[in-house]
C-alpha cells in the first residue's frame, strides 16, 4: 500500500468506464470519506480507492 499526496479520481458510471474526473488530494479525500485513504496498486498500474474508485498511476501529482 502506498499514498499520493495529490491523486487524479476516476470514478465509473454506466455512460463511460472511466466518467467524471476531479482532482483531489488526499486531505480532501479523507475527509470526503472520513478515513485515512490507502492506495492500492493493482495489476493494470492503477490505484484503487474505495466505492469503485480509481486512479491512474500516470496521473498522480508530484
Amino acid at each position: 500500500m502506498t499514498y499520493a499526496d495529490k491523486v487524479l479520481i476516476v470514478r465509473k458510471n454506466k455512460e463511460s468506464f472511466f466518467g467524471d474526473v476531479s482532482i483531489l488530494d488526499k486531505e480532501l479525500l479523507e475527509k470526503l470519506y472520513n478515513v485515512p485513504i490507502n492506495l492500492i496498486e493493482t495489476e493494470n498500474g492503477k490505484f484503487c480507492i474505495p466505492d469503485y474508485k480509481e486512479v491512474r498511476r500516470d496521473y498522480v501529482l508530484e
